[in-house]
């Protein structure tokens, strides 16, 4: 980015809102990476909102297997265009509170922008904020510009926001499908901007040759270094006794593994958290506040050349952008995916080659129930998907890493045509609009 570009974001003129739903983790994640990504953050904020329907929604299509059939029903074909207008209707109408945590704050700052730039990473703050953009800017007399981060590949017609100005998306292809929706229903149109997905500038870091060689040694059958595996728990609490069993199977397998969970206490997480507290190979990390793990996932790798990490589908996919010897670059395994949005952005990650074909992958559990050599060109994957049972998940990774499928993998330097810039080139695109 050239420096007239920088000096536009570091205008005092200029404020920056971030703003995140407490609906999972990942829009906090994506929110936290632009947010880093600012070379001076003086005139920026990252605004909690308040609203916790989002919370009760997510958690209830996630963990409810009645419930979640019905929300994944509600995302596709009629169904989906019905429930669109519907949700718009309902968070249009809740916008009141937002408005005046907006308002409230710049009315406190000691310099009044001229400017508001709101940065929305979950589709339900975007729609309530597409409808108090107006009123906002006439009420504290600047200019209001609402940009739109898609944080999953996910073509959803919630993530078209007619009152945005900017919409990011990680691929092409889910662009050209909300665009389609746009001009079908008559929609005003927004900036569309194609960008990689947004990853923590710590975790797209390159590991020193030091650490790289020891995130390589540690998947080799070979060595004695112990195998370091991130899993973090979802916002949501989704298959807690899914990995209580994973974990143990796999120490039992093999007692080089130790395991570094990440979990939000709550109700839901007590008897879980009681659970491994008390096994030596886990070190549990357990916060109260959402912001406080989010700093703890990075924090950990930073600290440890984490080699695995076992995962859903949702944002943290997306680090299959990374190579292996980037920071945040292990081998990823992910569990059974809930909801649209993870089956797309599965289906994302195949599009790249980062992770096997349906049929590969199911040739993959094959050839690990058979005990064989699989045909499949391991170097150039990222992750692979788990069988959907905890003692087939184990033994599958178990027959992995005794195969050196693990090992081809975490040596391979292809990145092929990706690009892990995300955070880079969304400020830059940002700075353009603002430039005008």
């Amino acid at each position: 980015m050239v420096n007239d570009k920088k000096r536009i974001l570091d205008q005092k003129s200029l404020l920056i809102i971030f703003t995140y739903a407490p609906a999972g983790l990942g829009h906090l994640r994506v929110t936290d990476a632009l947010y880093h990504g600012l070379s001076n953050r003086e005139n920026a904020i990252i605004l909690d909102a308040q609203d916790q329907t989002l919370t009760y929604f997510h958690r209830l299509s996630s963990v409810h297997p009645l419930i979640r059939r019905i929300f994944e029903w509600v995302q596709q074909g009629a169904a989906e265009e019905i429930f669109t207008k519907l949700y718009r209707l309902l968070l249009h109408s809740r916008t009141k509170r937002l408005k005046e945590q907006i308002v409230d704050l710049i009315n406190k700052r000691k310099d009044h922008p001229k400017t508001l730039l709101l940065i929305s990473t979950h589709f339900g703050l975007a729609h309530q904020f597409g409808k108090i953009k107006l009123k906002i800017a006439a009420e504290l007399k600047l200019k209001v510009i609402l940009v739109v981060q898609v944080t999953d590949d996910s073509p959803q017609k919630l993530w078209y926001v007619p009152e945005a100005d900017i919409i990011f998306t990680p691929s092409s292809y889910t662009k050209q499908k909300l665009l389609e929706y746009g001009k079908a229903g008559g929609l005003r149109e927004p900036v569309f901007k194609v960008v990689p997905y947004p990853i923590s500038p710590v975790l797209t870091k390159d590991l020193t040759a030091q650490d790289y060689q020891n995130r390589v040694d540690q998947l080799n059958t070979e060595k004695t270094s112990p195998i370091q595996v991130m899993i973090p728990i979802s916002g949501a609490a989704v298959g807690l006794d899914f990995f209580i069993k994973l974990c143990q199977l796999l120490y039992t397998k093999n007692q080089r593994f130790q395991f570094h969970i990440l979990v939000k206490k709550t109700l839901y997480t007590e008897m879980f958290v009681d659970k491994m507290i008390e096994l030596p190979y886990i070190n549990l990390h357990v916060f109260s506040e959402d912001r406080q793990l989010v700093d703890q996932y990075e924090e950990v790798y930073r600290k440890e050349q984490i080699a695995i990490e076992i995962t859903k589908p949702s944002e943290q996919a997306f680090k299959a952008l990374l190579s292996p010897a980037q920071v945040g670059g292990p081998i990823l395994f992910f569990t059974q995916p809930i909801g649209r949005q993870e089956y797309d952005n599965l289906n994302f990650l195949r599009r790249k080659g980062l992770i096997p074909s349906k049929e590969q992958n199911l040739e993959l559990v094959r050839a690990a129930k058979a005990n064989v050599q699989p045909k499949i060109e391991a170097g150039v994957l990222r992750g692979v998907q788990l069988p959907q049972k905890p003692i087939q998940a184990a033994e599958f990774i178990e027959w992995m890493m005794r195969g050196k499928i693990l090992e081809t993998m975490i040596k391979s330097q292809n990145k092929n045509n990706l690009d892990s810039s995300g955070v880079e080139k969304f400020w830059e695109e940002v700075a353009d609009y603002l430039a005008g």
